[in-house]
């Protein structure tokens, strides 16, 4: 099994390149993004951002650690602090594309990252040809998604398994049954 959890932060970044080589070719269209994530996803989109020339906010939970908010503010974002719910985020990071005219990138319903965040798949099996199961973090779901569409589309035998740490959110999810 190949071992890529040192490399978390990495590896969506590189992910990201597609969204920032799109944001590049629609910079005239683009004045800036927005979107609420205080992990992996709001580093990354903070860096495109700053790579394509772009405003960007980042919409995070008040609680969150000083480090993770440092790395975003770090690569230029603004960073705009919410209560800590998911309700909350969504209608702040939707005032905010509303008042400043930027476009939303959500880490898990935005085909451009989810696109990319198949290509770790695809390194994945470039890397281990015959890899027979690949562990994702559930998080919001976009990482799974475009790891399961692109690796079952280069090997349709390869297992998925979502994975998260006990007490996140998919767990609370799947245990009330509801979507």
């Amino acid at each position: 099994m190949a071992e890529w959890g040192l490399y978390q932060v990495f590896l969506e970044f590189v992910p990201l390149n597609i969204f920032s080589a799109k944001l590049e070719s629609e910079s005239d269209l683009v004045i800036g993004v927005v979107t609420h994530n205080s992990g992996n996803h709001g580093q990354a989109t903070a860096w495109a951002s700053r790579m394509s020339g772009v405003e960007c906010s980042v919409v995070i939970q008040e609680q969150r650690l000083k480090v993770k908010a440092a790395a975003i503010k770090g690569y230029g974002a603004e960073l705009i602090f919410c209560e800590p719910n998911p309700t909350a985020r969504k209608e702040t990071c939707g005032k905010i594309a509303a008042e400043k005219g930027y476009a939303i990138v959500h880490s898990a319903d935005h085909y451009d990252v989810i696109a990319g965040q198949g290509t770790m798949a695809v390194e994945l099996l470039e890397e281990v040809p015959d890899l027979d199961a690949i562990l994702v973090s559930a998080s919001g779901g976009g990482m799974i998604s475009g790891i399961s569409i692109a690796a079952k589309a280069i090997n349709k035998n390869v297992k998925i398994f979502m994975v998260e740490p006990e007490g996140k959110m998919a767990e609370k999810c799947m245990r009330s049954g509801k979507n």
